[in-house]
């Protein structure tokens, strides 16, 4: 009696081992896209929350502007009220002046839309969340969307002006 395989039973053996690898390949890559998209949403929502205690902390109101066609994402003081503050308020120079951050989201992250407190879609490129120095904003939900077509909504809540990932 012969000891060992033949070329065939070899040959099934890869084929099937070919199969289940590209079903493996096919889910790590498909996870990695959700990563991303879920990276994103939550830098997204720690720039919102950034923004919520350094109006509170600064008792200056901070506005955080969405910008959906270039998908960024800037934080700073509401220039209506920085720029006409008194001098003797306690601020600092830099923070009347700069104060300003950025966030860039990845290439296959977008913006998709931006819903204000009431449900009302906006209707231009910008959408602008305001965060009040008593905690509160105005609220809404901003959406984000990956190349695979997954959501992550990141709502901010308009009396405690507090914010949350909701991923689906």
């Amino acid at each position: 009696m012969k000891k060992g395989f033949s070329l065939i039973e070899l040959l099934v053996v890869l084929v099937i081992i070919s199969v289940f690898s590209t079903f493996v390949a096919v889910n790590v890559a498909g996870s990695l896209g959700n990563i991303a998209l879920k990276t994103a949403s939550k830098k997204v929502a720690a720039s919102l929350r950034y923004a919520r205690s350094r109006a509170i902390a600064e008792s200056v109101p901070y506005v955080a502007l969405v910008d959906l066609n270039q998908n960024r994402l800037t934080v700073k003081p509401d220039a209506s009220t920085s720029e006409t503050g008194d001098e003797t308020d306690g601020l600092s120079p830099k923070t009347k002046r700069g104060g300003e951050k950025r966030l860039n989201l990845p290439e296959d992250v977008i913006f998709k839309k931006a819903l204000a407190y009431d449900g009302s879609e906006s209707d231009s490129r910008f959408f602008a969340v305001a965060f009040m120095p008593n905690g509160c904003s105005s609220g809404g939900t901003i959406f984000l969307e990956n190349s695979r077509k997954r959501e992550a909504a990141v709502k901010i809540d308009f009396v405690t002006g507090t914010v949350r990932v909701e991923l689906s």
